[in-house]
C-alpha cells in the first residue's frame, strides 16, 4: 500500500530508538511513478531527529551481499544535502529508502564507516540493518487506520443482509430449506417450521434498524442471524463447525456455484476431515464472519490487545475484506 506523507511521519515516531543509535534506515514501498517528489516531501525535523528520504534507483539494492555498499553509495549521492544537516543541531538521523518494490533480502548486521562529512557520528563505524517501515512500526488495532475496521463493518453488514434477504427469498418457495439452514446454525433450542417467518422478520428488522453500516458491530448474543453464526463459531471446535457447514450446504444445493478462497485466518480453523466445495464455502463464511467479529472487538477494546505491525494489520484486513466481498456475491448467487 501507499502511505500518505503524514502517515509516514506518524509511523517513524512510533518506532523507538535503540539505545546509543543515532542513525537508522527504513525501507518504504511506494508504487507511484514520482518517487522523487514523494521523497522530497518527506524531509522534516522531529525534535532532535531529522527524517531524510531518498528514492532508490533500479540498479541498487538487489544483491544481499552488496547492501551496505549500496548504502554508502546512496550517502555519497546525497552528500550535499546530508552534509548541510551538520549545522542544524540534529543528533539523530532517520533515512527512508523509497522504492517501488518491497525489501526482501536477508541481512546480517554489518559495520560501515560513516563518511567524515556525515551530520551524525562522522567518521565512526556503525552497525545497522535496513528495516521495513510498515513491519517495524506497531500499533494496537484501535489506532491502526490501515486495519480499515469501518470497511470491515460495512462489508460484514452487507454479507449478513445478503444472507437474510436470500433466506427470505427461499422461504417463499421452500420453507423447509430455510428451516434446515436455521437449524444448522442454531445451537438450541432448535427452531420449528412455525418459527421461520418470525425469525427472519426479526433478523431483517435488526438490520433495518442500523443507521450506519460502517459503524455496525456484530454481537454474539444469538439474537439475529450474524450473532447466531458468531455464537455457533465460538462454541464449536473446527470439526463441529465443519459438520454444521455440511448441513448448511445441504440446504443450499447451489453451494458449489463458485469456490471461495477462505481468508488466511481460516486455515487455523480447517477441520481435519475433508469437505467438498460447497461445504468448504460455508465453513469459510462462518470463519470469515467470526474473524470480522474479533477484529471489531480488537478495535473496541484496544487496550486489552498487544500492538502489531501496521503492515500485518493492513494485509490481514485486506485479505478479509476481499473475502467478505466474494462471500456476499456467493450468497446472492444462491437459488
Amino acid at each position: 500500500m501507499n502511505y500518505e506523507q503524514d502517515r509516514v511521519w506518524q509511523l517513524v515516531r512510533l518506532i523507538p530508538w535503540k539505545q546509543d543509535d543515532v542513525i537508522r534506515l527504513f525501507w518504504l514501498r511506494y508504487e507511484d511513478v514520482n518517487r522523487e517528489a514523494f521523497a522530497a516531501g518527506l524531509a522534516t525535523r522531529i525534535e532532535d531527529e531529522y527524517v531524510f528520504a531518498v528514492a532508490v534507483r533500479k540498479y541498487s539494492f538487489f544483491d544481499a551481499n552488496a547492501v551496505m555498499s549500496d548504502v554508502i553509495d546512496l550517502l555519497d549521492q546525497n552528500r550535499t544535502a546530508l552534509e548541510a544537516l551538520g549545522n542544524t543541531g540534529i543528533s539523530k538521523l532517520t533515512i527512508l529508502l523509497i522504492a517501488r518494490d518491497g525489501f526482501r533480502m536477508a541481512q546480517t548486521s554489518s559495520l560501515i564507516q560513516l563518511p567524515t562529512w556525515f551530520p551524525v557520528d562522522a567518521g565512526l563505524e556503525r552497525s545497522f540493518l535496513i528495516s521495513d517501515l510498515g513491519q517495524t512500526a506497531e500499533e494496537n488495532p484501535l489506532n491502526c487506520v490501515e486495519a480499515r475496521i469501518h470497511n470491515v463493518s460495512e462489508l460484514l453488514f452487507a454479507l449478513e443482509k445478503a444472507l437474510v434477504d436470500k433466506l427470505q427469498e427461499i422461504h417463499t418457495t421452500n420453507s423447509m430449506r430455510t428451516l434446515q439452514f436455521l437449524q444448522a446454525i442454531q445451537l438450541n433450542p432448535q427452531p420449528l417450521i412455525s418459527d421461520v417467518a418470525r425469525l427472519l422478520d426479526a433478523c431483517n428488522d435488526h438490520l433495518t434498524s442500523i443507521a450506519d453500516s460502517r459503524a455496525y458491530r456484530i454481537g454474539a448474543d444469538g439474537k439475529h442471524l450474524g450473532a447466531r453464526i458468531i455464537k455457533l463459531t465460538l462454541n464449536s471446535s473446527p470439526k463441529q463447525l465443519g459438520d454444521r457447514a455440511v448441513n448448511v450446504a445441504a440446504s443450499m444445493p447451489n453451494s458449489d456455484v463458485l469456490e471461495l478462497r477462505p481468508s488466511f485466518f481460516a486455515i487455523a480453523w480447517r477441520p481435519a476431515s475433508s469437505m467438498v466445495c460447497g461445504q468448504s464455502n460455508w465453513h469459510a463464511i462462518f470463519v470469515g464472519m467470526f474473524q470480522a467479529y474479533q477484529l471489531m472487538n480488537g478495535s473496541a477494546h484496544a487496550g486489552e490487545y498487544p500492538v502489531y505491525p501496521v503492515a500485518l494489520q493492513y494485509a490481514m484486513s485486506l485479505n478479509l475484506r476481499l473475502f467478505l466481498e466474494q462471500a456476499r456475491s456467493f450468497v446472492e448467487a444462491q437459488i
